[in-house]
């Protein structure tokens, strides 16, 4: 044996040696503290709640699980969540990481690149959703006032400069949704969707939403408009205009609250029903326009 090969042999069993025990004497309950009280955004009071960290190869690092809330009410709960800088920007102005993790039987994966150079520290976050199951979630429900269900998939990007000038922009698909009617809406508790497509373009307290389209068994339509936040979250504005095509279904259940001939110079119209949203998320109200 060559005094290069024991020289390798030596390396390889010195790495191995320091990668046992970071793994066996990881100090996961001090990492998990300082992360915790790091990875707090004031400006949102969002915070992320992990129970334990470990270390991970690539280097990086995994919560297992994981939470966000916001004042103090779970969104997200996560099984898992893998933190993973790319170590050629360690040493930059311009940082990357690459966020995975799995939730409510779907994942997310997000790549975050922050630029602190010349005093100015920029965020920006490409985010992909795959088949997220949103039965029964109870932030969501709180958030919209009422019932949804569903799998959620999409592209997010979001973009901040110091915090200050925010935007995000979002293209969404919720599949086989059930979304608990208004009021009841004519007498119907529930309405099912096979899709709803979202095109979103958010910036500080407002949302365009670009293009809203759906296909349901009691309804058809496309909408488009823009939403103004307010907290709470339930009292953002709605202004929505579009056009709807009932399922003859959908007409024969309303017609005890509405006469159809409300509906007769409609119901032959390619284009649809014109409709109008307004009020509130919690309150929203709906006016034929045309």
């Amino acid at each position: 044996m060559t005094n290069f090969t024991k020289y390798v042999l030596w390396g390889l069993y010195c790495f191995l040696a320091v990668v046992f025990f970071m793994y066996v004497q990881f100090p996961s309950e001090r990492v998990r503290d300082y992360l915790l009280s790091s990875i707090v955004f004031t400006e949102w009071d969002i915070a992320l709640n992990t129970d334990k960290v470990k270390p991970v190869f690539p280097p990086g690092l995994k919560l297992l699980p994981a939470s966000i809330s916001h004042k103090a009410s779970v969104w997200l709960n996560l099984d898992q969540l893998t933190v993973t800088p790319s170590l050629l920007s360690i040493f930059r102005a311009n940082r990357t990481f690459h966020v995975a993790g799995k939730a409510y039987g779907g994942s997310l994966n997000s790549r975050i690149d922050i630029n602190t150079s010349n005093n100015v520290r920029q965020v920006h976050a490409a985010t992909t959703l795959s088949a997220i199951g949103i039965q029964n979630h109870e932030a969501l429900n709180s958030l919209l006032g009422r019932k949804i269900s569903g799998t959620l998939s999409g592209n997010l990007e979001y973009d901040a400069v110091n915090l200050k000038t925010k935007k995000l922009d979002a293209k969404l698909t919720l599949s086989d949704s059930q979304i608990e009617a208004m009021y009841p809406l004519f007498s119907i508790k529930q309405f099912d969707f096979d899709y709803i497509q979202a095109e979103l373009a958010a910036s500080n307290t407002q949302v365009r939403v670009k293009e809203c389209s759906f296909k349901g068994r009691q309804v058809n339509g496309r909408f488009s408009g823009m939403i103004i936040l307010r907290q709470p979250f339930n009292k953002s504005m709605i202004n929505l205009t579009g056009r709807l095509h009932p399922s003859e279904t959908f007409l024969s259940d309303i017609k005890k609250n509405f006469p159809l001939s409300l509906f007769d110079s409609y119901r032959q119209a390619q284009n649809g029903i014109p409709v109008r949203i307004g009020g509130t998320l919690d309150q929203p109200t709906v006016s034929l326009t045309g």
